[in-house]
């Protein structure tokens, strides 16, 4: 029985490397799991960084648009701030009246011939060109 090919020595060396070998392999699981964990992290952290600068991404962007759409509804409105500023100082200029006899037009006036002759005929008088023939 106890005749072997190796001594106590060589055994226990034996016994030894194979404790190391088991050693290492574990080891060698437990740096691979680490490697592994340590990718799977920065995967991780990597999705969640381009999750967030998309999402930022896309605020900027709605922002923008709706700055555009703000900005033309701005126009608009100065635009229409304007015609109603238009319209209102040439109501007022055409309410307030001529500023003289001479920017009259010339239908509008009534010291012309026709209104003249017509005046002369019975029937057909117009109360402010007599006024105005009389001056």
């Amino acid at each position: 029985g106890n005749l072997s090919a190796f001594t106590p020595d060589v055994i226990n060396a034996f016994q030894d490397a194979s404790k190391l070998i088991e050693e290492s392999r574990e080891i060698k699981k437990q740096a691979m799991k680490q490697i592994k964990d340590a990718f799977d992290e920065a995967k991780a952290c990597s999705i969640t960084v381009h999750q967030s600068l998309a999402q930022r991404l896309a605020d900027i962007i709605t922002l923008a648009q709706n700055l555009t759409v703000s900005l033309g509804e701005n126009g608009l409105a100065q635009n229409r701030a304007q015609r109603w500023l238009d319209l209102t100082c040439a109501a007022q200029k055409a309410n307030s009246g001529p500023t003289s006899y001479s920017y009259l037009k010339t239908a509008e006036r009534l010291d012309r011939p026709i209104i003249r002759t017509f005046q002369r005929h019975p029937g057909n008088q117009v109360p402010e060109a007599k006024i105005t023939n009389k001056v």
